[in-house]
């Protein structure tokens, strides 16, 4: 028997623990200052365009992500959309995916036991098209990342995706974004 499959690569990565703090102290400057939620995919929570040294770091670990790909040079990338969540106990991110951008990704800046993972679907089966699930209720189909401060992960924008309910006490606060790959 031969067995073929198709791959889709989700990278998990850590961030510098001294921007971390900063770019969590200008994401609350930030909401406290303009209070509105720009909405989008956020339920309950915050949400607003953030620009911030963080997103060097961000670049540093797609760029060895990217790898993975055999993307070769000369190629140049932009953030095709770089924004910040606050999301308080019982906010989430409902199921959605991304057309601005090749890859997405998350990085945590806060988050506590229970803040609600990140749950990105298999793109060929997802469980509201099979009925068989693991014991623990969880979707097979599916990665789970529970968030952890200075961590993050990069995947294919076309993957379809949501944040759990925050069933913790604390805001659960994150980075996301999309990422664009251009040739000269």
């Amino acid at each position: 028997m031969e067995y073929v499959s198709f791959e889709e690569t989700i990278g998990v990565y850590d961030g510098d623990q001294s921007v971390v703090d900063s770019a969590l102290c200008e994401v609350y400057k930030l909401r406290d200052k303009d209070p509105v939620s720009d909405g989008n995919s956020n339920y309950l929570g915050w949400q607003k365009d953030f620009d911030h040294p963080i997103k060097n770091v961000i670049e540093r670990e797609f760029r060895k992500y990217i790898t993975h790909y055999c993307i070769e040079e000369p190629y140049w990338l932009t953030f095709t959309k770089f924004f910040c969540n606050i999301n308080p106990p019982g906010a989430s991110n409902t199921m959605h995916h991304h057309t601005v951008g090749e890859f997405s990704g998350a990085f945590w800046l806060k988050a506590e036991k229970n803040s609600g993972d990140l749950v990105v679907m298999n793109p060929f089966y997802n469980r509201f098209i099979n009925t068989c699930m693991i014991p623990q209720g969880r979707d097979y189909n599916a990665k789970y990342f529970q968030p952890q401060p200075n961590k993050g992960v990069f995947f294919n924008s076309n993957l379809i995706h949501y944040v759990d309910i925050n069933r913790s006490n604390e805001d659960r606060v994150s980075i996301a974004y999309h990422i664009g790959i251009h040739y000269n």
